[in-house]
């Protein structure tokens, strides 16, 4: 039966932080006990709160705010996870206690892997019930459905969506993929290379930025090393990368690009030695300069004479003693 199929559900709760209600906020605080003092306080803050028109100068009431935590106060987001702690503990009590699924909240973001699809039925009731005491609802137009059991041909999307309908009518405009991005990371089929697609995208637009610029090569190198390679960092504390040699291959063509060299002028275990600066020591430039000319073929050595001699133009009479060996090799 379609009802067994294991699936991943992700879900969006629309406007999560601006339409939690106040009252429903106060009696959190009020059912957890929370310190008299410190919620007379948060009364303060929610109590009376009112909207008026600035646009065209009249200053005149529209009306009072009900819902929503204060924008930029640091409570904010405080108040909102205490308020959200009920449903969590129902989540974990009806849904993920009897091992139907199991669940991760991140604030506003929350993802359930589920043993079997009618097992949503246990999590709609949860979230039926927090619309209607707290007026968070979800985004069915946001929310997805992972299907990576198998897989997905329309004739499986057609059975979920039809089990939607006639189960939970009010989620059957659910996404129904076979991979869907959750705290920016995709889970899911194939789910290494899509995530990491993305960044992919915003390293070539950023190759291209350093490239146009008129910097020397030391300046390409130091904004390459931080505004160019750092759009991989987050996705690889999840991730494994798919595939090391196509990665290997892009870091070599931006880092050509930046250089503006002619392509493959550069090895690929050279370009690794093309760390200009080092924290503890600012005029730790190329330190590996003076071998890699006696190792290298011809077009790397005019890329690194270069280098040096623009090197030597920044730092002046500030170069270590034998940085570049005995002589100072000028620009090919």
């Amino acid at each position: 039966m379609i009802g067994d199929c294991p699936i991943l559900a992700l879900y969006d709760i629309a406007n999560a932080f601006p339409t939690i209600a106040h009252v429903w906020l106060l009696a959190v605080l009020h059912a957890i006990d929370v310190n008299p003092r410190l919620r007379t306080l948060i009364c303060m803050l929610y109590h009376n709160t009112r909207a008026y028109s600035t646009g065209i100068g009249t200053n005149q009431f529209l009306f009072f705010v009900m819902a929503g935590v204060r924008t930029g106060c640091p409570l904010s987001a405080t108040l909102f996870l205490l308020a959200m702690n009920p449903f969590v503990y129902l989540l974990n009590t009806l849904s993920d206690g009897p091992k139907l699924s199991k669940s991760c909240l991140c604030a506003d973001d929350i993802g359930s892997a589920l043993r079997a699809l009618k097992s949503l039925k246990v999590q709609y009731s949860i979230f039926q019930l927090a619309a209607k005491v707290s007026m968070m609802k979800l985004k069915p137009a946001k929310c997805y459905l992972v299907v990576s059991v198998s897989g997905l041909s329309d004739n499986l999307k057609y059975a979920i969506r039809q089990w939607l309908v006639q189960n939970i009518p009010e989620w059957q405009d659910f996404q129904i993929v076979p991979a869907a991005k959750y705290l920016g990371v995709f889970l899911g089929v194939d789910a290494a290379s899509i995530t990491f697609r993305e960044p992919t995208h915003k390293y070539f637009d950023r190759v291209e930025q350093v490239s146009c610029s008129v910097a020397p090569s030391l300046g390409s190198i130091l904004r390459y090393n931080e505004r160019v390679v750092t759009v991989f960092s987050y996705v690889s504390q999840f991730v494994q990368v798919p595939d090391t040699k196509a990665l290997g291959a892009l870091e070599q063509r931006g880092v050509h690009k930046i250089l503006k060299l002619p392509p493959n002028s550069l090895a690929r275990d050279f370009m690794h030695n093309l760390a200009p600066f080092s924290p503890k020591s600012p005029n730790a430039l190329l330190p590996m300069c003076s071998a890699a000319l006696a190792r290298f073929a011809h077009a790397n050595e005019v890329a690194l004479r270069t280098l040096q001699s623009e090197a030597l133009e920044i730092l002046g009479d500030s170069t270590p003693v034998g940085f570049l060996g005995s002589k100072r090799i000028p620009a090919a």
